[in-house]
């Protein structure tokens, strides 16, 4: 007998999805992996932010390969079959409305803490972010009340309104991020490489969750009984929880082997040391927190290393050391390693 449904552009998009998802799950378990390795003097919130990610990634990943198996091997001989969506098509969509909420979430966080204070802007992006999880949830619980996909297909508009919500998010997170980076210039042509360095980081990823949403869009519009968003947004999920991993990984550690250092640095780069060399403080001799502003108060008995060649200073008195122009400019790297 025929097959009620087509295969092709429902449970043939669904399966491409999951498998193109489950690649990108092995990269999300290697960042994890490397996060806790790396990061262990990290808050516990952070620490938190990616356990929960983790978590929802690994279950969204499950439940995806075996609503899978459930329609395309269970019941490989039964059309009816899939007719009716199972609990762990279900839960996959329920699941999938959480990676893109933290993952926003994190990113006007970060947008505060470098700078933007413009609360109308963080505001509206929140709202829809907010309105896109909510849409979400919202299509997930009527996929319990309704399990038959012809009764279901009635709800696309709600697919069409997040995926919406989403892409204007992401446009406008992206474009947040390259102006308020942007003014934030210095003049000091490595840290101005590291800045450009961040913007196209953040104009890639947001152009490719852009692009995912509206791939989806357009599926909605011309695939109206297809199942081909569910692929999408499965692979939509492991890269926004990857790319928040990804911000983290970029990070400096705080405690290197089992030195307890400070160093005045944030990310994995030879632009973040001062020009005259490396300064590093042993946590033992550092008698006040670092001011941002311009001072470093040490006290007595304070030995300061220089990494040069030509040079090394010893401290027997109370002094201050006033940072330069150029490590002012790593201002904004602190902040986002203190969030």
């Amino acid at each position: 007998m025929a097959s009620p449904v087509q295969l092709t552009t429902t449970f043939g998009a669904t399966a491409i999805g999951t498998y193109l998802s489950a690649m990108m799950y092995g990269l999300t378990v290697h960042q994890t992996y490397r996060y806790y390795r790396r990061y262990t003097g990290d808050r516990w919130t952070m620490k938190t932010l990616v356990t929960v990610l983790w978590i929802i990634d690994t279950l969204q990943t499950v439940f995806s390969m075996h609503f899978n198996y459930h329609y395309l091997v269970n019941n490989y001989d039964n059309p009816d079959a899939l007719l009716t969506s199972n609990w762990s098509f279900r839960l996959a969509l329920l699941l999938m409305a959480g990676p893109p909420f933290i993952s926003n979430a994190f990113y006007v966080s970060r947008l505060w803490i470098i700078g933007m204070r413009s609360i109308a802007l963080l505001a509206g992006i929140m709202a829809l972010v907010a309105t896109r999880f909510a849409f979400q949830i919202v299509l997930a619980v009527q996929s319990w009340s309704n399990p038959i996909f012809t009764e279901f297909q009635r709800f696309s508009w709600m697919v069409r309104a997040y995926c919406g919500a989403s892409l204007t998010a992401d446009i406008v997170l992206a474009v947040a991020f390259c102006y308020t980076l942007n003014v934030r210039r210095t003049g000091y042509k490595r840290t101005d490489s590291k800045i450009d360095l961040l913007m196209i980081y953040t104009i890639n990823t947001g152009s490719l969750t852009s692009l995912i949403c509206l791939l989806s869009l357009m599926s909605l519009v011309f695939l109206r009984s297809g199942l081909v968003y569910v692929g999408l947004h499965a692979l939509l999920g492991k890269l926004y929880v990857n790319t928040v991993l990804a911000v983290l990984n970029s990070r400096k550690p705080r405690n290197r082997r089992d030195e307890n250092l400070y160093e005045i640095a944030a990310f994995e780069s030879s632009d973040s040391r001062p020009r005259s060399g490396k300064i590093v403080f042993r946590r033992s001799e550092v008698v006040s927190p670092i001011d941002i502003q311009g001072m470093i108060r040490i006290h007595h008995e304070t030995s300061t290393h220089r990494d040069m060649s030509d040079s090394y200073q010893t401290a027997s008195s109370d002094r201050t050391i006033r940072l330069s122009e150029s490590d002012k400019v790593e201002k904004m790297n602190i902040d986002i390693e203190k969030a």
